[in-house]
């Protein structure tokens, strides 16, 4: 394990493989789900905290913060997530299963054991599409471009696809 001791921030329905006490998306459509998933493998609660300032009133219930220093950060909620991290104060972020690439011959982008449980709560299965269109993968990536030309990428790694081609890999490798 590359940082035992890491706190975890979980993404959308990662919270079914990754135990943590903020799960960061920018769907709140998805925050019900995600809080009822998390709750059912873990047995605990997960705070739910939202990069955007405009939220339908039905969501509101399920988002526990809302960081209006975010409001229109883009490229995936993994990036959202990151760039949260830094404003909590985290030196180091590390994305893990983040690559921003398009899935090999048409498959989607998406982990079977998070994909599976996140439809057990009724999610939608059409989650990881986007990946494998081009023309979405290129617009996450240029908004993540342009957030690390202004600075924003300080800090903050990966281990794999092209965000670790442009963001770099934990301990310079």
């Amino acid at each position: 394990m590359l940082r035992p001791s890491a706190e975890h921030i979980a993404v959308k329905f990662s919270v079914a493989i990754v135990h943590a006490a903020i799960a960061v998306t920018h769907h709140a459509e998805h925050a019900s789900r995600m809080k009822k998933l998390h709750r059912e493998i873990w047995g605990d609660e997960v705070y739910i905290h939202m990069p955007k300032k405009l939220i339908k009133p039905e969501f509101m219930p399920y988002i526990d913060y809302v960081w209006t220093e975010l409001a229109g950060v883009g490229g995936t909620s993994s990036w959202g997530a990151a760039r949260l991290a830094k404003l909590l104060g985290y030196d180091e972020v590390i994305l893990c299963g983040c690559p921003l690439e398009s899935a090999k011959d048409g498959e989607l982008y998406h982990d079977a054991e998070i994909f599976e449980a996140a439809n057990r709560v009724g999610a939608s299965r059409h989650r990881g599409e986007p990946y494998a269109n081009e023309n979405a993968i290129r617009g996450y990536q240029r908004f993540i471009e342009s957030d690390i030309v202004l600075g924003h990428g300080a800090g903050i790694k990966s281990m794999s696809g092209w965000t670790r081609k442009k963001l770099g890999a934990p301990n310079g490798r």
